[in-house]
């Protein structure tokens, strides 16, 4: 691994914790969704220190070149973040649409309970 693109990588991982921790503050994210996020930026940080673990590790697992290891590792990693997204989005659609039925039913007993 060149010092280039070691210097882009610590670079990378240092722009992605410092966002993460922008948007904890702001309350855009919360702590419980960013710990993903963090992991990844300290995993981009010890990757760009230390080239030779991941060098060694492409080897062992039989890719020719640290890269192709480290895109397949990121797409994974992005495929299942996404899976938990979705899953986190369908479980709170299900929350709204029931609050609002049952919102929707406390409304019409109030209404009916006034004209009467």
């Amino acid at each position: 691994m060149s010092i280039k693109l070691q210097v882009e990588l610590l670079l990378t991982s240092l722009c992605l914790f410092s966002l993460i921790i922008y948007l904890i503050k702001t309350n855009k994210l919360t702590v419980k969704y960013s710990l993903t996020w963090l992991m990844i930026s300290f995993l981009m940080l010890l990757m760009s220190l230390f080239p030779k673990i991941s060098i060694g590790l492409a080897k062992i697992l039989g890719f020719e070149a640290a890269s192709n290891m480290i895109f397949l590792v990121i797409i994974g990693v992005l495929i299942i973040i996404n899976i938990s997204m979705s899953i986190i989005v369908s479980k709170q659609n299900k929350q709204i649409r029931l609050l609002v039925q049952d919102v929707s039913i406390l409304r019409k007993s109030v209404e009916n309970n006034q004209r009467k």
